[in-house]
């Protein structure tokens, strides 16, 4: 079993150090995720001091590798950036690892409350 923590710390609340951010985001973690830790009810968000959606914090057991996932299909509306490529509003799952272009408009993006695009896929 693993507790996998994605936090981005490319944002106003970890300027000028951003310690103390770290160590809020890590007590409020502590006090969500469940008792017995197998109980998990999914991955969850992770907000910065300034109500922005900065990463998640998910118990999975196993490791993801991500040659297991099943690919993206081709016709879906978003698809994963390729290694080495990058979007001005790219985004990343903390679960599966693919990252997209957040900026483009489609029914799937931009991804509500830092949700992963591929779920479906996961």
């Amino acid at each position: 079993m693993q507790l996998r923590i994605t936090i981005n710390l490319d944002n106003a609340a970890f300027k000028g150090g951003g310690v103390e951010e770290v160590e809020r985001l890590l007590a409020d973690i502590a006090t969500r995720i469940p008792d017995p830790l197998d109980q998990t009810g999914g991955a969850l968000n992770l907000t910065d001091c300034n109500g922005n959606h900065v990463g998640t914090a998910e118990i999975r057991r196993g490791a993801v590798d991500p040659g297991e996932l099943p690919p993206v299909p081709a016709g879906f509306p978003v698809q994963p950036l390729k290694h080495g490529e990058s979007a001005e509003h790219e985004a990343q799952c903390g679960a599966c690892g693919r990252r997209w272009d957040d900026g483009k408009p489609t029914a799937w993006t931009p991804a509500p409350a830092g949700r992963c695009p591929f779920e479906y896929f996961h």
